[in-house]
């Protein structure tokens, strides 16, 4: 017998001995990784937070500067003082911002809009003498003698005398910035003075004299930084506190933002990853005395992760498809005929959510949405997202009055978050409801068909939280329509069913037609007309809209080039640019097909909507740049139909601005049409002062028409004229010269 096999074996315990050393010293390794990168981690915080911040301060100076040079262009064609306090105060009266609005003349004279007179002196007064804008610091025209930013804008470049527009901003960026800041920034010159303090009232001193306490050479570096226009860093103690600021350069008037972290925070941060550390470790050692333990509870985890894999959706955390069907196909099973209704909902427009916000904010709102869906059912109810945006839900049935009721009430809930907002946003819902009354369909029919008056809901009029369809035969109709259309418009476009229509564009001055803007029908030799608002939305969904674009340029160009053979001369045609040409390389196409007819670009015209633009402003200025390379013309059509952005003109330079006629209905109401007027001289004034072409839209009667006349307005267009006429009838009633002795 071997002896040493009595002996009980040491190596467990040495095994177990090394495994603790080792553990001891990754942990003293991990921890003083972990103080290092803390170090970079707070630098490269602060670094990152004083960027945020800058970008936004400076983005807020720059919208403030555009909507001041937009009202002061507005104000400047005013033959008085009067006049122009009287344009300020029709435009903010009532409303508290309006006491900061006030006009300052040379000699040093503000008159505010609420009534108060003040006189600037100093660096206020050589401001307005200057003609350029300028954004000061001064507490010389607050109320409270507090400082605070005031604005000075030239109502005239051309002319110094005409004095400026003034505005006084008391809180001019705080509410921009994010919330994770650890004090609030200052602005500073470049030789560290403070500026514009936070609204924890500090007193007006030096940057350096706030961290008198750091060092003399990282001070010196600072004021080496600041000197030179680039960021620069510093740590110091304030107030018991140990804190680091970074200054970054601004572009308005040489600026610094010197935005602060608290360090003393970031190292309660470091002693927790250090707690953190050791509590690895722990878990460590109790993990190698538990492998058997963790391997069968890994056993039940796997079991319990395949079945969330197939039940649980991983966007909401809350049930998917599979398990909904489940469910549904149960309780549809056990309950009476007509006890439920299937419902699909989605969020209108969501894709512009996560264009404009990203994945990640628009995954928020999906779990906000189900979550909300989720309170307001009822017990032996169901939801469920099923794709995207879309949810399924299986709700009681009740009266048509109060299931839409129900869905009006989920959609005012899902949209409470906007109540303490000061800018709110709103996602306006739409439902689908089928009732599962017929035991006869499936699951999957009753989906299709609450789909389907889902789809209905959408084109509903908006304006609503809550847009809410009942699937009736018509919506099956209706898809049956619509693949009946996909299925024939290629062969329509090689019949020629697609027709050019023009419908003129009127001289105001003087009621001669100067343009045209195409608009395409489609004749069915069967069917007869087939109305745009039918045919138009299906070819933007399946992408074939981008070749009747095409043809319809074609066909412009064509109707061009016959008028220049007969030696007419001719109008300048504008056409629709549909929003699934955007990110196509098509302008080149274009611009083949006006060679290929040899038309002069100049009488073309893309026409894009004021919500198409509005969408993306930078991308439609690049755009609107390349078009004009390109000789053609461009303009925004509908402006006025939706949110209009004073930011989105300034952005865009397009040729011509298109009012929309919901803009002109009040002017045919008695009681509104001053207001009306105000507000349409506004808008076209400032097309004017931007040096924009005007047209106004869907002119149909005499009073609109005699209220434009007094209205800086270009053209008009419109059934008071002409309705959209064939090309021939178009020339014939408004081109074709008389015949002689006629």
């Amino acid at each position: 017998m071997n002896v040493r096999s009595l002996v009980p074996s040491n190596r467990p315990a040495a095994f177990l001995a090394l495994f603790c050393l080792l553990s001891l010293v990754f942990s003293a390794i991990h921890a003083a990784y972990l103080v290092h990168l803390m170090k970079d981690d707070a630098r490269e915080r602060l670094l990152a937070c004083s960027a945020k911040e800058t970008a936004l301060v400076q983005t807020t100076f720059d919208d403030r500067f555009a909507q001041l040079e937009l009202l002061a262009a507005s104000c400047s064609g005013l033959p008085d003082r009067e006049a122009r306090l009287s344009r300020l105060s029709d435009l903010f009266g009532g409303r508290e911002e309006a006491a900061c609005f006030g006009l300052a003349e040379n000699d040093g004279r503000v008159y505010f809009l609420d009534s108060r007179q003040d006189v600037l002196t100093g660096e206020l007064r050589d401001a307005v003498e200057s003609g350029v804008p300028r954004a000061l610091t001064s507490a010389r025209l607050s109320p409270d003698a507090l400082y605070e930013l005031v604005y000075l804008v030239p109502l005239s470049r051309d002319d110094p005398a005409a004095g400026a527009l003034l505005y006084r901003d008391a809180d001019p960026f705080w509410e921009h910035l994010a919330p994770n800041s650890s004090e609030n920034p200052i602005l500073v010159r470049e030789d560290g003075q403070i500026l514009l303090p936070g609204r924890s009232g500090e007193v007006q001193l030096s940057l350096f004299q706030l961290a008198g306490d750091s060092a003399a050479e990282a001070r010196e570096q600072l004021s080496a930084d600041l000197a030179a226009r680039r960021t620069g860093t510093l740590s110091f103690r304030f107030r018991g506190s140990h804190l680091a600021l970074a200054a970054a350069p601004l572009e308005t008037e040489g600026w610094f933002l010197v935005s602060f972290l608290d360090l003393d925070a970031n190292r309660s941060s470091l002693l927790q990853a250090l707690v953190l550390s050791l509590a690895i470790d722990l878990v460590l050692l109790l993990v190698f005395l538990s492998l058997f333990l963790l391997y069968r509870r890994g056993q039940r985890q796997t079991l319990r992760h395949l079945e969330h894999a197939a039940f649980v959706d991983p966007v909401t955390g809350g049930d998917n498809q599979t398990r909904f069907s489940l469910r549904a196909q149960e309780l549809l099973r056990t309950r009476p005929p007509g006890t439920y209704a299937l419902v699909s909902c989605d969020i209108q427009a969501f894709s512009l959510i996560n264009r404009s916000f990203g994945e990640a904010a628009g995954n928020r709102v999906l779990c906000h949405l189900h979550a909300c869906l989720k309170q307001k059912l009822r017990s032996g109810e169901l939801a469920a997202r099923v794709a995207q945006d879309q949810f399924i839900l299986l709700l009681f049935q009740s009266a048509e009055e109060d299931m839409r009721a129900r869905m009006e009430e989920t959609a005012r809930y899902f949209n409470a978050f906007n109540r303490n907002l000061r800018n709110p946003y709103y996602l306006p819902l739409a439902f689908g409801i089928c009732p599962a009354g017929d035991p006869s369909l499936l699951l999957s029919d009753l989906c299709d068909r609450a789909n389907l008056a889902r789809k209905r809901a959408k084109r509903l009029p908006g304006g609503t939280l809550c847009s809410c369809a009942f699937y009736q035969p018509a919506d099956r109709q209706r898809l049956l329509l619509d693949l009946d259309i996909s299925n024939r418009m290629e062969s329509a476009l090689e019949r020629g069913e697609f027709q050019l229509y023009l419908q003129p564009k009127v001289s105001l001055s003087t009621r001669s037609v100067v343009g045209a803007e195409a608009l395409v029908r489609w004749r069915d030799p069967q069917g007869g007309f087939v109305e745009p608002d039918v045919f138009i939305p299906v070819l933007e969904r399946n992408g074939f809209i981008t070749q009747l674009d095409l043809y319809m340029f074609e066909q412009s160009c064509l109707c061009l080039r016959r008028w220049m053979d007969c030696g007419v001369p001719p109008l300048p045609i504008s056409v629709n640019f549909s929003r699934v040409n955007l990110g196509r390389d098509i302008l080149s196409r274009f611009r083949q097909l006006q060679e290929k007819w040899s038309v002069p670009p100049e009488l073309l015209e893309f026409e894009f909507t004021e919500t198409l633009v509005a969408e993306n402003p930078q991308f439609f200025a690049e755009l609107v740049q390349e078009i004009h390379r390109c000789g053609f013309h461009c303009s925004i059509d509908d402006f006025g139909s939706g949110y209009s952005s004073l930011h989105m003109l300034q952005q865009v330079p397009a040729d011509t601005l298109k009012l929309d006629k919901s803009l002109f209905d009040g002017l045919l109401n008695a009681d509104l049409r001053p207001r009306s007027e105000l507000v349409v001289r506004s808008v076209l004034e400032m097309a004017r002062q931007l040096g924009m072409t005007t047209v106004a839209e869907g002119i149909s009667e005499e009073a609109q028409l005699s209220a434009l006349e007094r209205l800086p307005c270009d053209m008009v267009q419109g059934y008071y004229f002409s309705r959209p006429l064939p090309a021939e009838e178009f020339y014939n009633a408004f081109l074709h010269p008389p015949e002689s002795g006629s």
